[in-house]
């Protein structure tokens, strides 16, 4: 017997027409989303932190924490948009999670402990947010 076409139901149609961008990328998309999010919910809580309850003895550690919170929360919308438009949406978006993670989270630990040598690893994390952002490159 011939192949059988599967029919839709006329609903149907109206939901396939809305969502061209999310149908090409939803495997990716999914899980880059719900990643993102939860970035993005941290670095909504270490902002409120950074601003309300974080009192550290040296001004520098303060500047320190600001700058891992602009990153984060930067990079937090680009775990989810990166691997919509990456050729390899997997690895640009886990390149965004681990930059941002390894960056922001050296930074953050150095301003809470108050210790300088959390800081070694935030080049660790700018070289691969520097790498994320090339393999948007076509």
């Amino acid at each position: 017997k011939m192949h059988q076409q599967a029919h839709l139901h006329p609903s149907c149609y109206s939901q396939l027409q809305r969502q061209p961008l999310i149908g090409m990328a939803s495997a990716a998309g999914a899980v880059w989303r719900r990643i993102a999010g939860l970035s993005g919910a941290a670095s909504v809580a270490a902002a409120a932190y950074g601003a309300h309850g974080f009192k550290p003895k040296q001004e520098t550690f303060a500047q320190t924490f600001q700058n891992g919170k602009n990153l984060h929360m930067l990079h937090s919308v680009m775990i989810c948009a990166g691997p919509l438009v990456a050729r390899w949406p997997h690895l640009t978006g886990a390149l965004f999670s681990a930059g941002t993670g390894v960056f922001s989270g050296s930074c953050y630990a150095a301003a809470i402990t108050e210790e300088k040598a959390w800081g070694r690893f935030a080049p660790i994390g700018g070289g691969l947010l520097i790498a994320a952002w090339l393999s948007l490159v076509p």
